[in-house]
């Protein structure tokens, strides 16, 4: 799949030779506050809101922390593997790592509703000669949830005059994300199963990072798509979209133990179009009061040689991503 301008598939970076696949300790306890908003009634009135009050919800308890300011670093990383089904013995592993930062960096308008922008950097480790890729999302918050539009975009979009912080540089889109594909060729992998799984995992990775998207069309302007129903509470589910099916369902709360500390989180599982996921697969995501903390996801697939036959390789792909520290004012 081709990056777009308004959605690169960017997550999707050149898979190093490693041995050994990033884990990610999801475990602890926590003494966070209930993880549900506020009553509405803590809203501010209409006319009396600021741009970022307006896209941050109703007062200062919403659920997710919209506030100007506010900065999330993150780590991840994965691997792809070949296993055999003969005898077992694994095959050469590709293994990746990258880092990410996300920041709250003013407000916009489209279409007359306001926004907050979130900007977000992510970095291969080690660098990528082509640096890191940078791209914005907007999101509101309303006593319904929290809502971003369709698009992702690669320049940072108008800005309201106050609260701004300085943008980042703008991506440099000419490196080709993707799974090394010649590295996969040299190991015997066909060509056939080198496509398809690399779509499949490029599927997940997306997923995972919130975007929900069909092929290369356009959506309609001003398309919103629902992250977050409130109030949460396991068992909730409803589609990030309108236009077509992308469930998503409320696990259950979990504690996660991360480098920033202790919380106690919403697990809600994804499953593009409904039917996407096989039994064993899974897309994870991990949202409290302090944000959102982190993914994984999982997926496999059976190799097959160029006339369709399966070859006894299963290609099976694992990735994380955790929170590692945050700056949060409500």
């Amino acid at each position: 799949m081709n990056p777009s301008r308004s959605t690169p598939a960017r997550y999707l970076q050149s898979l190093n030779v490693v041995i050994c696949v990033l884990a990610v300790s999801l475990s602890g306890c926590s003494k966070s506050s209930p993880l549900e908003p506020l009553a509405k009634g803590a809203a501010a009135s209409a006319g009396n809101q600021t741009p970022a009050a307006a896209a941050s919800g109703y007062g200062s308890s919403s659920f997710y922390p919209l506030g100007i300011g506010n900065t999330w670093t993150y780590e991840g990383g994965g691997s792809i593997r070949a296993i055999s089904g003969g005898d077992g013995s694994p095959g050469q592993d590709f293994s990746y790592a990258f880092t990410e930062v996300h920041r709250l960096i003013g407000t916009t308008h489209h279409e007359g509703t306001a926004y907050v922008v979130e900007e977000e950097v992510h970095q291969e480790i080690p660098e990528s000669p082509y640096g890191p890729v940078t791209f914005w999302d907007r999101l509101r918050q309303d006593p319904q949830g929290l809502f971003s539009l369709d698009t992702l975009l690669q320049e940072p979009p108008a800005m309201d005059p106050n609260g701004i912080i300085a943008a980042a540089a703008s991506p440099r889109m000419g490196h080709a994300f993707g799974v090394d594909v010649a590295g996969m060729r040299r190991e015997g992998v066909s060509q056939a199963s080198i496509e398809r799984f690399a779509a499949r995992v490029e599927m997940f990775r997306e997923a995972a990072h919130g975007i929900a998207r069909r092929g290369d069309a356009s959506p309609p302007s001003g398309l919103e798509l629902k992250r977050l129903v409130y109030p949460l509470h396991p068992g909730l589910n409803w589609s990030i979209r309108s236009d077509f099916p992308w469930p998503v369902r409320v696990g259950k709360m979990e504690a996660l133990d991360t480098p920033a500390g202790k919380f106690s989180a919403f697990r809600i599982d994804v499953n593009p179009f409904g039917n996407l996921i096989q039994e064993g697969e899974w897309i994870r995501i991990w949202y409290s009061r302090e944000g959102f903390l982190g993914y994984s996801i999982h997926t496999f697939l059976e190799g097959t040689n160029e006339d369709g036959e399966p070859t006894g390789i299963t290609y099976v792909a694992d990735e994380t991503m955790k929170v590692t520290s945050m700056h949060i004012e409500r």
